[in-house]
Order: structure tokens, then sequence, then C-alpha cells
């Protein structure tokens, strides 16, 4: 998976004359036992009108892992024109990775504003730092530094002193993992005379009973001597035909399958043997490769319970390094493989906003149609081509030159409205063609009417600005402000509003705005009747 810092725009749209509230909500670091909210402010007077009395204001979440993220917002609210308000935009994040995506809030046909979201995700226990914003290989390399770092070797007679006295002893009693059955004892000699030993979750066959793989006390488990045998070197898997059952576990079929009360263990003290010290040759096929797949299934059916963390516990004061995945088992979800090369697989996905689907429209005379495209999968998306059929509707102001590349966590926004001339009926449909996977031939139906001559009006009468490029100022030429309220509005690519000022001279001071290019409005009495672009050197 990809994080960057911003979002690319790839797409150049007619500036809206609704522009209110922020563009970006940064919510900074945050651990996963922490939650934060932020506040979008909202005007529905800003909002061209649907159908009814009240102005429909929408809020949708497009994302990049905003399942771990959890932002939430309420989906729709019916508000009077006028009404103005605030909506809490919520942040919990569960992984320590970069969180990004997009709050959009609409009203009845149209995205009015674009909100870009972000925030760093943290893990509370500071032992996991380097981890942040891994992934896959990196991620495994990162974890691998981190449990041999500072790591002590105990010897196996010192590791299985501690285990049988302190580390799984509970009142004087030690229980057998495979079986359940309990013995007294906290020596060595005394779980002899009980008929217990010590299990290697990873068979120590594999790499010749050698320290420190041996002595690891993190897939050291107390046995009856009896299920130790019966499990030897077999994987772990489902056993259909058990030849031996015991407490719940059972063997079978070159297979060893333990009970539920240690499934989810076993599968994490494999995966950490497997991190920590590597993979070994099972007849020539890696251990672990033979049965990840039912161990990662295990880790998430059977989760973390406070036994299973008070023994991590007792093992990083004895051993100074800790299992991951008891501590989180999300990391899991960032590495699709723990034994062999772990690339994730290809994901196409886009999100749409809510008016990228079928819609009959009201009247389109006053307004133009934003839409966007997110891309929250984890390859790049190419747009080859978007166009309308009958060209009933069409693009405004889309300046792009086809094919349009949409990068992980970016997202292309444009625009359409009637054709010039006059009022019309129409029943057209949008055409997107992709290079993704399932997304490649995207088909949206419109119905309704529109006056073209309003979007017609405002091509026809573009202004130039001059100098262009320009410095400190710009001059509208063919623009003689009159006695009607003139208000100059100057918007970035994205929306964003640089300066709002209103006219009583044909000349805007310009000084204060970062070097770029930039979308000059003018509006008479609130409606946008001209508009230029410019670039302030």
């Amino acid at each position: 998976m990809a994080y960057k810092l911003r979002f690319n725009i790839l797409a150049l749209f007619l500036a809206p004359t609704w522009i209110f509230g922020q563009t970006n909500i940064n919510f900074g670091s945050v651990n996963e036992q922490s939650s934060t909210f932020k506040t979008v402010n909202y005007n529905s007077s800003d909002f061209p009108k649907g159908s009814g009395d009240s102005v429909h204001t929408y809020f949708s979440i497009m994302g990049n892992d905003w399942t771990t993220s959890s932002v939430t917002a309420p989906s729709k609210l019916g508000l009077k024109n006028g009404a103005s308000g605030q909506v809490n935009v919520s942040f919990e994040p569960k992984q320590n990775v970069m969180h990004k995506g997009l709050v959009l809030v609409e009203s009845e046909y149209s995205v009015e504003q674009i909100i870009e979201v972000e925030g760093q995700g943290t893990f509370s226990n500071s032992y996991y730092s380097t981890t942040r914003n891994l992934s896959e290989e990196a991620l495994k390399t990162a974890l691998n530094t981190l449990l041999n770092n500072g790591t002590v070797s105990l010897g196996y007679n010192t590791a299985r002193d501690n285990m049988y006295a302190t580390i799984d002893n509970s009142g004087g009693r030690v229980e057998c993992v495979y079986t359940g059955k309990m013995a007294a004892f906290t020596t060595r000699a005394g779980a002899n005379a009980a008929n217990f030993n010590c299990e290697h979750t990873y068979p120590q066959g594999f790499f010749s009973s050698i320290d420190p793989e041996k002595s690891d006390i993190h897939h050291l488990f107390p046995t009856t001597t009896t299920s130790n045998s019966r499990r030897g070197n077999d994987p772990f898997g489902a056993v259909s035909n058990p030849i031996w059952t015991d407490g719940g576990s059972r063997s079978g079929g070159g297979k060893f399958e333990p009970r539920d009360a240690q499934k989810g263990v076993v599968a994490r003290s494999m995966m950490y043997f497997v991190l920590r010290h590597g993979d070994f040759s099972d007849n020539g096929t890696p251990f672990l490769s033979k049965q990840e797949a039912i161990l990662r299934t295990w880790h998430t059916q059977f989760g973390v319970n406070q036994q299973e963390k008070d023994r991590n516990d007792a093992i990083f004061a004895l051993q100074k390094n800790r299992s991951p995945f008891v501590d989180y088992p999300q990391l899991l979800e960032r590495i699709t493989k723990i034994s062999g090369t772990s690339t994730a697989a290809a994901k196409f996905d886009l999100q749409f906003s809510r008016n990228l689907r079928d819609m009959t429209f009201g009247n389109l005379d006053t307004q133009t149609v934003q839409v966007v495209l997110y891309n929250s999968g984890n390859q790049e998306i190419t747009v080859s081509s978007i166009d309308f059929e009958k060209n009933e509707l069409k693009l405004v102001e889309f300046a792009q030159t086809f094919p349009i590349k949409i990068a992980v966590g970016s997202y292309l926004a444009f625009r359409f409205g009637g054709s010039a001339g006059s009022v019309i009926d129409f029943d057209d449909n949008l055409l997107i063609k992709t290079n993704a996977t399932g997304l490649d031939n995207l088909k949206f139906n419109y119905k309704g009417s529109a006056k073209g001559n309003s979007v017609k009006e405002l091509h026809a009468q573009l202004i130039s600005a001059y100098p262009n490029p320009a410095q400190n100022h710009i001059s509208f030429v063919g623009l003689s402000p009159t006695e009607a309220q003139t208000e100059a509005l100057v918007y970035d690519a994205t929306g964003k509003v640089f300066i709002r000022a209103i006219l009583n001279s044909n000349e805007l001071v310009i000084a204060q705005l970062p070097a770029g290019n930039y979308i000059a409005v003018i509006k008479e009495n609130g409606k946008a009747v001209y508009q230029s672009r410019f670039v302030k050197e």
C-alpha cells in the first residue's frame, strides 16, 4: 500500500461559485487507543437548490484504509435554504500508517466541497515505532531487526526453568497447551515426574536444535509427553479423520490440529518465529509455507486473550523482545506472506461521488455538476476517455489531455453542464473508460432539463487578465464595474479561495499570492459572470 503526503489534482475544473469551509483536515498523530474529531462547517445557502423546499446536504467518506481508521459523518441532512451548521468527522486509527481520504459535501446534484483528510496513525507502544508507514517486505525487515535487537538468549535450561516456574505456572500448577491437563510442579524435574515436557511449536529438528532458536520462549510451551510425541514434526492444519484425540486436539493424515484455545496462540507463535529466525526447509519446502493459510485464519478467528498478553509481557521481561502479533494483531493485514517474499496483490478500486450513478435532475439552468472519482486501491489507474454519448451534455472547462493517470490516494474531479443553445430536455450517457479491472467501461445515465445558454454565456463572457503572467496586480480587460456590487474571487486548481475582494475598478492586487496557476472569477450581485486564468510569478 502506498501513502503520500498530498493528493494530486488531475483535472482543472470551473471554479465553483459556492466555496465554503475548509479544504483540508489534518488530524496529526493519533494512536490506536485514542480518537479525535474535526469539524466541517456548511451553509445551505451556498448550495444550488435541489428538489423541494429543503436543500439536501450529503456527507460521504472516501479513502484508503478507512475500515481501520473509521471516519464517520451523517449521510444526509435536509436543510432549509440558508441554514448552516457543523458536522464532526472522527478519526480512530488502528494501524500506525498514514491514513488518507476525502470528505465530500454534496448538494442534491453536485459535489460542493472536496475536503482532503489525512492523519498519521501511531501505536501507543513505542517498541514498534520503527514499523510506522511500512508494509510487506519492508515491514518484515523492520520487525526482524526489532525482534533481534538487544534480545537475550537465555539458553534452553534457563528458558524451561522460567516457563515451568513462572511464565506458564498458575498457583503452582502447569497446563498442557494441547490437552488442557494440569499437573503440579515448578521445576524440570517436576515436569519429568508428571510426564510433561517442552513443546517447540516450530519443531527444533528443522533448525538442528541450536540457539537462539531452541531457547526462544515465544514458541515454547508445556505439554504432556504423549501430546508432544503425537504432534511430532507435523504441520498444523485441520484434521478430518483423526487417529488420536485428547482434550480437543487431534492428529491424523500427517497434520496436527490443536484445541481451539490454542489455535490462535499457535498461529502467532509460528509467525513470530519465522519473522525472527526464518523459515527452514521441510524436505525442500519451507515449513511455514505448508500451513500459513490456515494459521492466518486461526489468527483472525481466535483472537488474543489476556493470558496471551500477560505471557508476552513476562517473556519480554526475560528475553527483551516481544511477539508483534500479540501486541498488534492487525499488523498481519500489512504482510501478505510471512514465508517467502511478501507482495500485495494488485487491487484496482475506484470510489465514486454519489452523483456518479443513473440520475434524473431537475433544472440545471444555473449550475454545473461536479463529480469525483477517488483511487482507493493500490494501483495507479489510467482514464483513457470521458465522453457524453449524445453530446446533449458536455464537460466544462476540462483542460487535461488523455490519458489521465490517477495515482493511489488521488482523485479526479470534473464538471459538466448543458450544451450551448436553448433550453433542452436531455437523456445522455456519461462514458468513462479506464484500465481498472471491472471498472473499465463505466456508464451513467442522466436525464433532466438544462439551459445550455447559461454555459454558453459563461464562456462567451470570458475576459482576459493583464499582465499574464503577473506579479503584483492584474487588470481585467473588458470589465467595467457598475453600480452593482462587483466581487473578485481567486481560486487555485483545487477550488481553494485565496482572494475575495469587492472591486471598485478593473484592477486587483495579487502580491500576496504564492507563485502558481489561478482562476479569477468575477461576480455581479452574487452571480458569476466572468472568469479568466492567470499565472502568478
